[in-house]
C-alpha cells in the first residue's frame, strides 16, 4: 500500500479556523493515521488558501510560512 506524502491547498472558507479544517481532514482518515500540518494560520474571519502537508510534506511547510503573502480585505 502506498503511503501519501506531499502538499495540497484548501480554499478555507470564512468562519472556520485553520485547526478546524485540519481536524475535519483528520476525521476522514479510516485506516492510516497520517501526519498532517498546515503552513500558517488564517484568521477564522478570513477566507483563503491553506497549505496542508501530509507526512513528509510537513517538512516543507516552512517554505510557505516564510514566503511573501498578499492580503486583500474589505471593510
Amino acid at each position: 500500500m502506498m503511503i501519501p506524502h506531499g502538499l495540497f491547498a484548501i480554499n478555507k472558507p470564512r468562519g472556520l479556523s485553520s485547526v478546524t479544517i485540519l481536524n475535519k481532514i483528520k476525521k476522514l482518515q479510516t485506516k492510516n493515521k497520517l501526519k498532517l500540518g498546515h503552513g500558517g494560520t488564517l484568521d477564522p474571519l478570513a477566507s483563503g488558501v491553506l497549505v496542508i502537508g501530509v507526512n513528509d510534506g510537513c517538512k516543507r511547510l516552512q517554505e510557505y510560512i516564510n514566503c511573501n503573502k498578499v492580503f486583500d480585505f474589505a471593510s
